[in-house]
Formats: structure tokens, sequence, C-alpha cells
């Protein structure tokens, strides 16, 4: 579940045949996806000059998960959601994160705990 996100916009995974299988929302749900990145960019922008801490990493995070699970793009949707929360690092001064399984986590994990293990990835590499 993605808060602000119509549920039919969700995306989900099914099982078939012993497999899962990632379904991504209709771009017709795009709107709502990108109305929430606007807002969590513009958080972002009004915070990124004070200290690095919990709230403004969990916005990062948030920005991130609504942009890979949003699906956009036919390719490259984890090198560039990736690369452009690792920029929002460097603004506030701290070091990128490695791609690795990020987009993975993003995709099944609800957004409180994806937020804490995108905290965790950046003190991994920062603290």
């Amino acid at each position: 579940h993605l808060p602000k996100i119509d549920p039919n916009g969700c995306p989900m995974d099914i099982w078939k045949n012993n497999q899962v299988i990632h379904y991504y929302p209709d771009p017709k749900y795009f709107d709502q996806y990108l109305n929430i990145m606007k807002n969590k960019l513009e958080q972002f922008v009004h915070r990124m000059n004070h200290k690095a801490d919990k709230k403004i990493l969990g916005i990062i995070a948030n920005y991130y998960q609504y942009g890979i699970n949003m699906h956009m793009f036919e390719n490259i949707n984890q090198s560039l959601f990736a690369n452009q929360a690792n920029a929002m690092l460097k603004l506030l001064g701290l070091r990128p994160i490695e791609h690795g399984i990020i987009d993975f986590a993003a995709m099944r994990l609800q957004p409180e705990k994806f937020s804490n293990y995108f905290i965790d990835e950046v003190s991994y590499f920062n603290f």
C-alpha cells in the first residue's frame, strides 16, 4: 500500500505457477505518483539547509520509493531514481549509497519499513 495512491494504482505481486510476477501500475495513475514526488522534492528543498536527519532521509526514501514503484520508463528506472536519491544525499554532504537491491526493497516493503531500510543504508555509508 502506498499512501495517497488509489489501491488500483499500486504495484502488486501475483503468484503464478510457483513464480512471483510483479506488475507495475497502469500509466493512468502516474499523476498521483508524480504529485507525491513533486511534494517530496519541495519538502527536500525546504529542509536541505538543515542538518541531515531521519526526517530528510525519509523524504528522500519516499521520493525514491514512489519513483521506483511508478515505473515510468521501460528501462533505467533504478539508475535514474537511485542517482537522483544519491544527488540529494550529496547535497546534504553525505556519501552516495550503492544501488544494490534497493529497488527490490522499495517494491516490496511498506513505506515506513522501506524508509528505515533506506536510512540504514545511508547510515552504513556515512556514519
